[in-house]
Parts: structure tokens; sequence; C-alpha cells
């Protein structure tokens, strides 16, 4: 008997979103979504930094397993080429890649850069520890509503602007790739498992 088939046959198995991808020094943190009434209890109630061996499989559109080249990893039915630059360091914190027809972060208008940036709760945790002092900034989870909004004040009053139309500008543009550069350092120096 494998370790794959004792692993099948003590698994337990739960539906699962992919909502974050980054590198840290120890090696890849990957966030999965699963929904509360999804969540084995055994998983729930495992300490943190409980070890697991796992296996995925991609559902289509049609909650069918979907067929992986064994080769590359990929999707059989997906013909977007792997990002060859998407383990370049400093590339890593950025969001993952959208799907087809949709731009990547760096290519966003910056305004646009800085609402998504807002909605994370990583950010507002950085925009916590460097510059803030109202807790709830930090918020509870991603896109959390009153925590999205502080950030949002706080990304303006650091860009030195009133309205999103003003990152255009050379100040505003300057200051925000700035403090985006900070916020990738810091999340390079941070061990993400105490971040979310």
């Amino acid at each position: 008997m494998t370790i794959a088939d004792i692993a099948r046959e003590r698994s337990m198995s739960a539906e699962v979103r992919k909502i974050a991808y980054r590198q840290t020094k120890e090696g890849m943190v990957v966030s999965l979504l699963l929904h509360p009434n999804d969540a084995p209890s055994a998983l729930v109630n495992a300490p943190l930094g409980t070890r697991y061996i796992m296996g995925l499989c991609e559902l289509d559109d049609n909650e069918e397993p979907k067929e992986v080249m064994p080769d590359t990893g990929q999707s059989k039915h997906d013909k977007t080429p792997p990002d060859p630059v998407a383990d370049i360091p400093g590339r890593a914190n950025e969001p993952a890649e959208t799907p087809k027809g949709r731009r990547k972060f760096s290519e966003l208008p910056l305004s646009t850069q800085a609402v998504l940036a807002c909605k994370r709760m990583a950010f507002r945790r950085f925009l916590f520890e460097k510059y803030g002092k109202d807790i709830r900034l930090i918020g509870t989870e991603d896109d959390d509503e009153i925590a999205t909004g502080l950030a949002a004040t706080m990304v303006r009053e650091l860009c030195g602007v009133k309205s999103r139309s003003e990152f255009s500008t050379k100040g505003a543009a300057s200051a925000w790739i700035g403090l985006y550069s900070e916020f990738q350092d810091w999340m390079s120096a941070k061990d993400f498992l105490d971040i979310e």
C-alpha cells in the first residue's frame, strides 16, 4: 500500500476555492475558502501547524473534475500558458492573475489598484501596523466594509489626494507606488500564518 493509498483511505473532503497565493521565505502560502457547512470537524478542531498531505482536483463549470496534463499541471482545457515570471520575487505579492480577458493587478489604473488593495485584510493590517491608530482598520475578513472605508481614507491621506481621480497626478502616482512597494516589502518579511 502506497502513501497515496493510505492518504485516500484516511482522507476528509470538502469543496474549496483558491482565494490567495503568495510566497514567503518558508514556502508558498495558498489560502483556500470552504463553506462552514463543508468544513470537516477534524480540520476545524486541529491546532494551527497541523501537517496534512493534500490532493486537489479542479472542477469545471459542470461540477465535473477537469483532466490535468501531467507534464505541466495545467488543466487540459486551459489554453493559457503558465506565467513564466510568476515565481520572480516581488511578483509573488501581487494578487493572483484574474481570469482570461482581465488585466493583471500591475496593469490596472492606480486608483483601481488602491481600491482593490484596501479590500485585502493583509493590506489593511499593513496600514494599521505602519500608520494606523484605529484597530477597526484591520476588519474581520477581506472586503470588510468599514475596514475597507477606513483604509481608503488612510490611503488618500497618505497619497495626498481627495478623490480617486487624483491618483493619475504625478505626485499621487509616485506616493501610491511607494506605498504599495512598502506593502510588498512588509509582506515579504511577514510570517503569513498570523495574517489570515
